[in-house]
């Protein structure tokens, strides 16, 4: 027992501290930088946790997992399956910690109206004093793809972008009059422009000689989703997928955009592909890579990372137990042992 502790479990704690340690670092100072350094949150928060603790644990871990006796088993690989549940058990600990430390590190900013976002650094959270949530011409996106077994789950979502302003008068200075149906939701309307119709209906063209307006300098989004079976017939998906369109806007319209506590700035990932995606469809023009998009958060500001710093040190004690129990199970070959 004692000779598993000091050549299997004690480097394991070690390893996994150090791992955690330099994943906790790394987030810091990405998610520190936010807006200016981009990097994929998948990357930052899935990729690297499971990817880091390879190194260490081939190079420390994997001689004294070699000393263990296996049953033996042509077709499979016992020390490298002990490796692979070693990152395994590392993993989730740095998982938890990126999600902290990204909702913890991020700056915050009190702005007076939205304009001020363009020339103040970039920051995760913003408040604004003064703004204007213009519904009627979000940008909308639909869109869905398969999960589960075999493809049996069909994932639906409805990404919506507002546009944001200092003031209803500013938001009239940006948008000629007669272009103001354009991004609207009021798809049952024959004379109402629309940039995303019900799934399976044609969209109205929006006439070419009127000028589009300009790109506002953030967007406040909204995302709704729903999971339907992929096994329905097509004519079955189709009604719900047109009941779920018709739900998502009748939410839309009756949410309150302006009673959000603060606004959360979203890094680099697939739901902010998606709310780009929807600005595009209202705004042609607007140059992407430079949209600000946001997500309204409610509640108390300082209770926003919630029990996730409790977390990060039980999924690290739990990953330890896991790994204690999984090498106490298999005898340490003594003549192996000996010669190390």
């Amino acid at each position: 027992m004692q000779k598993k502790f000091r050549l299997l479990i004690l480097p394991y704690l070690v390893i996994s501290a150090v791992v955690l340690f330099m994943q906790a670092t790394f987030c810091w100072i990405v998610y520190r930088s936010q807006g200016i350094l981009e990097i994929d949150e998948d990357l930052t928060n899935l990729w690297i946790p499971f990817c880091l603790p390879w190194v260490p644990v081939a190079i420390w871990l994997r001689p004294a997992i070699r000393l263990l006796k296996f049953k033996e088993n042509k077709r499979r690989d016992p020390v490298f399956a002990y490796m692979l549940l070693a990152c395994i058990a590392i993993t989730p600990s740095c998982i938890v910690a990126a999600t902290y430390i990204e909702s913890a590190s991020g700056k915050f900013s009190a702005l007076r109206d939205i304009e001020a976002i363009t020339v103040t650094t970039p920051t995760k959270y913003y408040t604004l004093k003064e703004y204007f949530i213009d519904k009627r011409n979000a940008g909308i996106y639909y869109s869905s793809y398969t999960s589960g077994k075999i493809g049996s789950t069909l994932n639906l979502i409805m990404s919506i972008a507002a546009p944001i302003y200092s003031s209803k008068e500013n938001k009239n200075d940006l948008y000629p009059a007669e272009v103001t149906k354009i991004g609207t939701i009021e798809n049952d309307s024959s004379d109402s422009a629309t940039v995303l119709t019900a799934p399976g209906s044609a969209p109205t063209i929006v006439d070419e000689e009127v000028p589009p307006p300009k790109s506002p300098q953030a967007f406040l989004c909204l995302e709704f989703k729903e999971e339907i079976s992929n096994n329905s017939s097509a004519d079955e998906k189709a009604a719900e997928e047109h009941r779920f369109y018709r739900e998502s806007m009748e939410k839309f319209n009756d949410s309150g955009l302006s009673h959000f506590d603060y606004l959360e700035r979203l890094p680099d990932n697939e739901e902010r592909a998606r709310f780009r995606t929807a600005v595009s469809k209202a705004f042609s023009a607007a140059n992407l890579q430079q949209v600000v998009v946001l997500e309204p958060k409610y509640g108390d500001f300082g209770k926003r990372t919630g029990n996730e710093l409790y977390w990060i040190f039980g999924s690290y004690l739990i990953g330890a137990i896991v790994w204690s129990i999984l090498v106490l199970t298999p005898k340490i070959d003594q003549e192996k042992a000996a010669l190390t």
